[in-house]
């Protein structure tokens, strides 16, 4: 006689199974992610070999956020920020850094929003950085703090990054902070570090979230003295600006008219997430840019871009088709 199947009995053994499955596969994750963080099985993001004399700036696609990474001439690399600590942020970041293999690491973090440095702390964990500057203003977030730790924690000198702060290569190279002026500092964005770079002989200024008042005040002090930010030698000519990172994502209340005209750059580069709550770019700004720059780019529209600077002439183009 055949016996009868209970569908009960059949159900909850195929569940205990599902879950027992389920139970391994998280155990063998852990296991993985214990002995070989996920970021190390990242394949490394590809770039050429860079000829002689040259460098490359890269600006690197996080969504909405900020990271840009300067590549000097002799394979130091400066990282500007580095995104807000996502995942996906974090591991492009990786990526970029295991590809470039740099000779040096300098970190700064230009001020403390979580779109600009959350996700410094991922490269403390994973590369040897040399110096690591802070903004004038701090955070009593968590992000900030693990920053700080982990800083701490593999001895990597600190700085508050101040204008007329200097890191230089033996190549020439360079790159000079000219804002903030002060440490009082009141406003996170406006307190924000600017800086000029000089590398492969071009000129580029990276304006983190500084704001239009803050931009009107550098027009104001260049026009009286344009030697007034040279720094150890190093010149600062914001008139001979050639690239310009554009300042708080594209948002409205920056890419002021006084700054812009002054610069007359070449390229201006808009780090900003696509379908961003914020709406950056703004109108009023592309406008702006669209009247003083000649050529405007979007990482939100292109993805992560790449300029490769020589003997004071460059090209731009989409990282990923670098070759």
């Amino acid at each position: 006689m055949q016996k009868s199947k209970d569908p009960d009995v059949k159900a909850r053994r195929k569940l205990w199974i599902t879950i027992a499955v389920s139970t391994v596969v998280v155990l063998i994750l852990a296991l993985i992610e214990a002995l070989a963080p996920f970021e190390h099985l990242l394949p490394a993001q590809s770039f050429p070999m860079r000829k002689e004399g040259e460098a490359r700036v890269h600006f690197v696609s996080v969504g909405q956020g900020d990271c840009t990474i300067v590549e000097f001439s002799d394979g130091a690399c400066l990282v500007v920020d580095a995104g807000d600590g996502s995942y996906l942020a974090d591991n492009t970041v990786y990526r970029y850094l295991k590809g470039l293999k740099p000779k040096e690491l300098i970190v700064v973090a230009t001020h403390a929003d979580i779109d600009h440095c959350g996700g410094i702390a991922d490269i403390l964990r994973n590369f040897h950085v040399t110096k690591l500057y802070l903004p004038v203003l701090g955070s009593q977030n968590g992000f900030y703090d693990e920053m700080l730790s982990v800083a701490r924690s593999r001895n990597v000198p600190m700085q508050t990054l101040t204008r007329y702060d200097c890191i230089s290569r033996e190549t020439g190279e360079y790159a000079v902070c000219i804002s903030p002026h002060k440490t009082d500092e009141k406003v996170k964005n406006t307190s924000s570090a600017v800086l000029y770079v000089h590398a492969g002989g071009v000129n580029f200024l990276l304006l983190a979230d500084v704001t239009a008042e803050r931009e009107q005040q550098l027009a104001a002090e260049y026009a009286v003295d344009e030697t007034i930010f040279d720094s150890e030698g190093h010149s600062v000519r914001l008139d001979n600006t050639q690239v310009v990172k554009v300042a708080h994502h594209g948002s409205n209340t920056s890419s002021s008219e006084e700054l812009l005209s002054l610069l007359g750059a070449q390229v201006g580069i808009i780090s900003c997430g696509e379908g961003n709550l914020y709406r950056h770019p703004a109108g009023d700004a592309l406008g702006r840019l669209e009247q003083y720059i000649t050529d405007t780019f979007r990482l939100d529209e292109l993805g992560g871009l790449t300029v490769t600077a020589q003997g004071g002439t460059f090209t731009i183009g989409k990282t990923e088709e670098l070759s």
